[in-house]
């Protein structure tokens, strides 16, 4: 929505279709998703690989800058004679959005089948994907009190709730990290 309408979307005198920034987040993780596995297999050669914690907390905090991104946006869209906000600034949001989604998904995927209990295995990756179901229904309400609040407040009140929680989850790494049996892991 916030492509559609209040995203300038002309690029050399065509208008893309807001639904083309949808495939940002798939293109992106094509092109991110090896390279952020070489890292993390480069930093475990060196002994210096972070926990599981630690990169979800990392990629919550990398989700925040997104959302910081998107208040620059909506600045700029108050300010503009056209009401619109550059693309730039959704396509920037959206590349710190998958970043810290290669940070934190796959790792919280993981790591719901590391600590669970052997026979509670998939009732637990069941309970995850429940979570993830109702965090999406609660995106959606966020967005529509977006509209009454305001885009800027939106964003901001997103934006330090998501790093506020990703300080936390590096905060208690190492608890968590003793928890999990992560013995091998550096922060």
């Amino acid at each position: 929505l916030y492509a559609e309408q209040y995203t300038n979307r002309i690029l050399l005198g065509w208008e893309i279709p807001a639904s083309w920034f949808q495939s940002l987040n798939p293109v992106y993780i094509i092109l991110f998703a090896p390279l952020l596995a070489v890292l993390w297999q480069w930093l475990g050669k060196k002994k210096k690989d972070p926990s599981d914690v630690f990169k979800m907390g990392l990629g919550t905090a990398i989700m925040a800058i997104g959302f910081f991104v998107m208040i620059g946006a909506s600045v700029e869209r108050v300010s503009s004679i056209t009401g619109k906000s550059s693309m730039m600034w959704l396509t920037i949001a959206i590349w710190f959005h998958t970043i810290g989604e290669l940070a934190m998904s796959p790792v919280s995927l993981s790591y719901v089948t590391k600590v669970a209990p052997t026979r509670l295995v998939s009732t637990m990756m069941g309970l995850y994907f429940a979570v993830m179901g109702i965090s999406e229904k609660i995106a959606g309400k966020v967005g529509e009190f977006a509209v009454n609040f305001g885009d800027r407040k939106m964003f901001t009140w997103v934006a330090v709730v998501s790093l506020v929680v990703g300080v936390i989850l590096m905060i208690v790494t190492k608890p968590m990290r003793k928890l999990a049996h992560e013995d091998e892991a550096v922060v």
